[in-house]
């Protein structure tokens, strides 16, 4: 049988095997094929990186283009250079020698007199790579049906605060004198280590300074020593105290120890390190006053345009530089808590996403099974949270849902809808999770999703006419009309 070498016009029938100096090229790393015009090349291999016997890199075994004169064997018979690794004594050569291209490019052969079997680096393969396993999501079945009728009552009261007479005692509320205590002490110090000052700020003189501030903030001016200047003066805030005493205190004003801030960049720093000693006390006495039925969770923005590392920039808020704060808020306006956004990073991450984690976060002083009413946007709403707060908090909420986190419910297209005209509307319900999603047709399509409100009741709402050019009256979703009763089921 006539055996063709791949990538060679010769026949191996031809070859005379008892020749001494021709040999298997699987046990002589010098072997060459009968050809006048090629030059044998005794220290250079064939079956190298040059793939002249058309096998791949990754197939040939290097250690076979060791020729037998580096391993000290002085043997003319063919010998598998594996097997002389093994046997040969490793001594150091006495005459210079010319590494072939295998041997300068293999890192794993060991060459004689250079570095043993023993001593040759191992090369260890990666461990395979850890497949990440997906997980099981939960399974909504959606059907077009409304909820059952339950009793969504709200069980607590309105607040009264008897004790609340003036402005002033709504402040102290909030800004108690153990904080302003905290302030004097903080700013006296920080006079005296930086410029070696007495300061000799006292409580009755904080007062008139913040009273100060407040005014500048409602009646503004172009510079602060305009307040003072003749032609202009402001007396409420001249009378109260010196253009250089208010511009002294404002500049060592302060509210922590900065010897005991952790420097940026090591474990344990505290970007709101600066204000964190009055930040916690304001939260807690906000938490003192009692919840009203229906609250809302949204982003606020502090106008600041100075050196800060969290500033925020967003493009739909009236002031849009400044520090982003998430606010719980109710429907009178009164904040009930609020949380600084201090960047990417600053707060773990849950599986359930950030705007899961702040709400859970803002709602988690509330009195629990109260069936208060919240209400979100949709960078805060999924079918996940909404079930989570009715069934570990007893709170009902509802919110605008974006169209990817609807959980496998499947409802008209908008070109349908947009054939029906302005007011069509669609929805599902998913019993086990009690959670109902209803899509409604304005100039555009809008998704919401609730554990309490669902296609019905409707009520005619207003909306303007591009085509008409006039205001027309539109069929909306709940819960515009369905939030002003405590119970929209009629139980």
């Amino acid at each position: 049988m006539s055996k063709k070498r791949k990538g060679a016009d010769f026949d191996l029938d031809d070859l005379d095997v008892s020749d001494p100096d021709i040999s298997s090229d699987d046990d002589d790393p010098n072997w060459a094929p009968d050809n006048p015009d090629q030059e044998f090349q005794p220290l250079r291999s064939l079956n190298c990186y040059g793939n002249e016997d058309g096998r791949d890199e990754e197939d040939i075994d290097h250690t076979d283009d060791i020729p037998l004169a580096m391993l000290g064997s002085t043997s003319s018979a063919p010998v598998s250079a594996s097997s002389a690794i093994q046997s040969a004594t490793v001594t150091a050569p006495t005459e210079p020698f010319v590494l072939t291209r295998a041997q300068k490019n293999a890192p794993s052969q060991a060459v004689a007199g250079l570095v043993t079997p023993t001593d040759a680096p191992q090369v260890t393969a990666k461990p395979a790579a850890k497949k990440k396993v997906a997980k099981e999501a939960k399974q909504y079945k959606w059907i077009k049906t409304e909820p059952e009728p339950r009793n969504i009552t709200w069980k607590g009261s309105m607040p009264h605060y008897d004790e609340v007479q003036t402005h002033l005692d709504l402040f102290r509320m909030f800004i108690t004198e153990d904080i302003l205590s905290n302030i004097v002490d903080k700013t006296n110090l920080n006079a005296m280590r930086k410029k070696n000052l007495a300061l000799k700020l006292s409580l009755e003189e904080l007062r008139r300074f913040l009273g100060v501030q407040m005014l500048m903030s409602i009646l503004k001016l172009p510079a602060v020593r305009m307040y003072w200047e003749n032609g202009i003066r402001y007396s409420p805030v001249a009378d109260t105290m010196s253009r250089d005493r208010f511009i002294s205190l404002r500049s060592f004003f302060h509210i922590c120890d900065d010897t005991l801030m952790i420097p940026k960049g090591e474990v344990g720093h505290d970007k709101l390190f600066k204000i964190r000693r009055l930040y916690d006390a304001f939260r807690e006495n906000l938490k003192k006053i009692d919840p009203e039925e229906i609250q809302s969770i949204d982003e606020q923005m502090i106008p600041f345009k100075g050196r800060i590392g969290f500033r925020q920039y967003l493009k739909d808020k009236p002031h849009s530089w400044g520090v982003k704060v998430f606010t719980r808020a109710g429907i009178s306006g009164i904040v009930y808590d609020i949380e600084i956004y201090t960047g990417k990073g600053a707060v773990e991450i849950s599986e359930l996403g950030q705007g899961t984690d702040v709400v859970l976060r803002l709602v988690e002083n509330l009195p629990r099974f109260m069936n208060l009413k919240l209400f979100f946007d949709n960078f805060y709403t999924g079918i996940d949270l909404i079930h989570k707060l009715r069934v570990e908090y007893g709170i009902e909420s509802c919110g605008t849902i974006r169209s990817n986190r609807m959980r496998g419910a499947v409802l008209d297209t908008d070109a349908n809808m947009k054939k029906k005209g302005r007011g069509s509307v669609d929805f599902r319900f998913e019993r086990h999770s009690e959670v109902s999603v209803v899509k409604w047709y304005d100039n555009k399509p809008v998704h919401l999703a609730s554990s309490y409100c669902a296609v019905t009741p409707i009520d005619k709402c207003q909306r303007w006419d591009g085509t008409t050019r006039k205001y027309v009256k539109v069929d909306p979703p709940p819960p515009e009309s369905s939030v002003t009763t405590t119970n929209q089921w009629g139980v």
